[in-house]
């Protein structure tokens, strides 16, 4: 770019649009989610008799019966490290440039494509935990509570026997986005109940967890929310039913090429409580995923921008960025996925 530039004979123009990433919800901050961070569950103890009711004469009750929590520890660690740089050159930029003002925008050309790209790689890591922890969900033994299959429930709740192609016509497709608007509310309630119907379930541990409505997070694969938008909620008097708390459009799980699939081999809290590394797990028709905040997100650390002395022989500087950042998963909270089929 630099030997393209060349002595100035007319008016420059700075191609300079800054990049805001996606995921931004499911960011933590450093108080949050720090460098180790240890979550501490308690699963629940079943309940006793009371013995008051059932005293007999000449025995006595034992007051100091051992009954133990059975905690669980989660500990989240690790940590991706990376630095990125670009070399400013001092005479050879000045030289193409008019005046102060057109080289400064050129700077600030460099500093911000610098920045689209830390904007870039952390939504890459965020998306990136997404596909993953989707590709756990599938992989896991809890896939008949946490893995919705709309296609199929509509056509047993409806005695249908319609394609993923038929939905798509006329007022089948309304009707059928109705329902599904409507089966995901009613799982969206069931998430405000303890349960431990809607995450990894541990051998010997009922972790009962509940998400509250405001905890919520509802991820929608941003075509199919378009066409609901304009086909569905258009046409319905009372559009406020279909509405769901937090929600962000996904325009691709993890890929732009095949925007609705994900193909990861996912790393996964297994029921024995071990971290297991599945098999290559590859779906499409990904509709939308609900979870708890807590479930996933990514966290950034020690962002720095630093600068070089001038280097005198070769007249230019540098800038260099660095950045760490870390992402979790964590299976012991509620994270539901819907698929179109």
């Amino acid at each position: 770019m630099y030997n393209a530039l060349t002595q100035m004979l007319g008016r420059t123009i700075f191609a300079n649009r800054p990049y805001s990433r996606k995921f931004k919800g499911a960011e933590a901050s450093e108080q949050r989610w720090g460098y180790i961070t240890r979550k501490v569950s308690i699963a629940d103890n079943t309940l006793e008799n009371d013995d008051a009711f059932s005293l007999t004469d000449g025995n006595s009750v034992d007051p100091w019966v051992v009954k133990k929590s059975k905690l669980v520890e989660e500990k989240f660690y690790g940590q991706n490290i990376w630095q990125d740089h670009v070399t400013i050159p001092e005479v050879q930029l000045r030289a193409a440039f008019t005046n102060p003002g057109d080289f400064a925008q050129l700077l600030t050309l460099l500093t911000t494509n610098m920045q689209d790209r830390m904007e870039q790689a952390r939504e890459d890591a965020a998306r990136g935990a997404l596909a993953n922890m989707i590709g756990g969900v599938l992989s896991g033994a809890n896939t008949a509570n946490q893995v919705v299959h709309l296609l199929t429930e509509y056509n047993t709740a409806t005695g249908q026997s319609l394609t993923a192609q038929d939905v798509m016509l006329g007022p089948v497709y309304a009707d059928f986005m109705r329902w599904v608007y409507g089966r995901m509310a009613a799982v969206s309630d069931k998430l405000t109940e303890r349960s431990t119907l809607f995450h990894t379930a541990l051998t010997g541990f009922n972790i009962n967890r509940h998400t509250p409505i405001e905890d919520q997070r509802l991820y929608i694969f941003s075509p199919a929310r378009h066409m609901i938008n304009s086909s569905v909620l258009a046409t319905t008097f009372h559009d406020r039913y279909l509405e769901q708390p937090y929600t962000e459009s996904v325009n691709y799980w993890q890929s732009i090429q095949t925007p609705d699939s994900i193909n990861v081999t996912p790393a996964y809290l297994a029921a024995n409580g071990t971290i297991t590394t599945g098999t290559a797990t590859s779906q499409g028709d990904i509709f939308a995923v609900l979870c708890d905040r807590d479930a996933w997100g990514i966290t950034m650390f020690d962002q720095s921008v630093l600068s070089s002395p001038l280097n005198p022989r070769g007249r230019y500087y540098q800038m260099f960025y660095h950045e760490i950042y870390r992402y979790w998963n964590s299976y012991t909270e509620n994270f539901i996925v819907f698929l179109l089929d």
